[in-house]
């Protein structure tokens, strides 16, 4: 069976991480081709970001410990691709993820 090609996790990141050293160390992980980070939202002690994996063999256990050993959190799997070639990506979950952080951010005014 062919591994994952394509995966798109949110993750919450702590702030005393900087997303292009912590992107660096995703590339790291075996059967990654490619990361891509975009910052959704920050707080005073987090980020919420979405990373899309790109690769031939992502081996999501590997990847989830390797975002635990820099302090964050795989909070949701957006999007699995499997097999050959890729599907599009389906961008629908930015626009969902934004709306969300944008309705928490009103939840936290006074």
């Amino acid at each position: 069976m062919a591994g994952i090609r394509r995966l798109e996790l949110a993750v919450l990141l702590p702030q005393s991480e900087t997303i292009v050293e912590f992107t660096q160390q995703l590339t790291e992980s075996t059967g990654i081709g490619a990361v891509t980070t975009s910052l959704l939202h920050a707080e005073q002690r987090v980020c919420f970001i979405a990373v899309t994996i790109e690769g031939h063999d992502v081996e999501y256990e590997s990847l989830r410990d390797r975002i635990r050993e820099r302090g964050g959190v795989a909070h949701e799997s957006l999007e699995v691709s499997y097999g050959s070639p890729v599907p599009e990506p389906n961008d629908s979950y930015n626009v969902d993820l934004e709306w969300k952080a944008i309705e928490h951010e009103h939840e936290l005014e006074p």
